[in-house]
């Protein structure tokens, strides 16, 4: 079976908020490698995408410090010639505030409470991520979300990919539901009655939980 390396694969995690991709991009490919083989891992899952791109993207804007070089591909090449696997990370509906204006998307992407404010994720703390916000389902994310998936596993040979997310299919994580027209609208036409108007759900309430498994199943579809 070509994904039975994935129930038993140990996995190197490197995290889109950590060193050595945050606060600076200083990613050394072989130097990954060689704590892999210290750590007995045999893949590692890196990030493709959060807000920058962290390869050579006609989608997503670049990373500033990547310059002409490449992350996944260096990554892919290092451990490809040990035998090891690479996991491009994705994020799925979530991405930091201040970087969604460098695609002009501030606005008009993140899912918004009923006041009209975007809604953070619960981990949403420190310097690091604490403007990270859910994005709409119904917004132009989800349609930039599946280019640059395409484009990243189209062009580099990656073994799996890792979605994280997406967030808004339990509003008890995403401390919310969106309420803007197009989810409203959505919900509306596709189950016949209008969505809850409280801002969070209730978990004793039938129209909350019929919401959260509409939007379960809008996540499993995109």
């Amino acid at each position: 079976e070509r994904d039975k390396w994935l129930r038993t694969a140990r996995i190197l995690m490197l995290d889109v908020l950590n060193p050595p991709i945050y606060p600076d991009l200083e990613l050394d490919a072989n130097r990954r490698v060689e704590v892999m083989e210290c750590l007995s891992a045999d893949a590692v899952r890196l990030p493709a995408v959060f807000a920058y791109a962290y390869y050579q993207s006609q989608a997503v804007p670049h990373h500033p410090q990547m310059g002409r070089g490449d992350v996944i591909a260096e990554v892919v090449s290092a451990c490809h010639t040990k035998g090891f696997k690479v996991i491009p990370y994705f994020p799925a509906l979530q991405a930091k505030l201040s970087l969604l204006k460098l695609w002009g998307h501030e606005s008009d992407w993140p899912a918004l409470h009923k006041d009209g404010t975007p809604i953070l994720l619960p981990h949403g703390t420190g310097k690091a991520n604490a403007d990270i916000v859910v994005l709409c389902p119904h917004s132009g994310a989800r349609k930039a979300a599946r280019e640059y998936v395409r484009e990243a596993v189209s062009n580099y040979d990656v073994d799996a990919v890792y979605f994280d997310g997406p967030v808004t299919v339990i509003g008890a994580y995403a401390d919310g539901f969106c309420h803007c027209s197009r989810c409203r609208g959505a919900f509306a036409q596709e189950e016949g009655t209008a969505p809850p108007e409280n801002d969070r759900y209730d978990w004793e309430d039938p129209l909350s939980m019929r919401h959260c498994l509409w939007q379960r199943q809008d996540g499993v579809n995109m």
